[in-house]
């Protein structure tokens, strides 16, 4: 084997590694997505339970002293319902970036290492 095919092959390895590694990778960001997924069926279920709760007070409370309490209460929590889900959607964003940069680079590894072989081959 002379030295030029024995370099490709070298590189050829190479490849192969950071190839696995990128798989690594996509299978860790794959799992983050899905448990992002869960977070954010929780976080519904979450609001679906809070309203619930939200009108029975409602109901139960009486006076002005209670209504003005009822109705800043209701404020903060739709303004932390606000800030979990765009803290939850910026999470989503950046997985899926992270995704598609992987796969993107995963796809270029793949291109890199049939380049090698078809030189190897000839």
């Amino acid at each position: 084997m002379d030295s030029v095919s024995e370099k490709r092959t070298q590189h050829l390895q190479t490849l192969k590694k950071q190839q696995i590694q990128v798989e690594e990778t996509l299978q860790t960001l794959w799992k983050k997505q899905y448990e992002q997924e869960w977070q954010e069926a929780d976080f519904d279920v979450m609001r679906t339970e809070q309203r619930a709760l939200q009108e029975l007070l409602h109901n139960g409370w009486q006076g002005d002293n209670a209504q003005a309490f009822h109705y800043y209460i209701e404020d903060v929590q739709e303004q932390e319902q606000r800030t979990w889900k765009k803290d939850i959607q910026t999470e989503a964003d950046v997985l899926k970036k992270e995704v598609s940069e992987s796969k993107r680079k995963f796809i270029q590894l793949e291109e890199q290492q049939a380049q090698i072989r078809k030189e190897l081959t000839s």
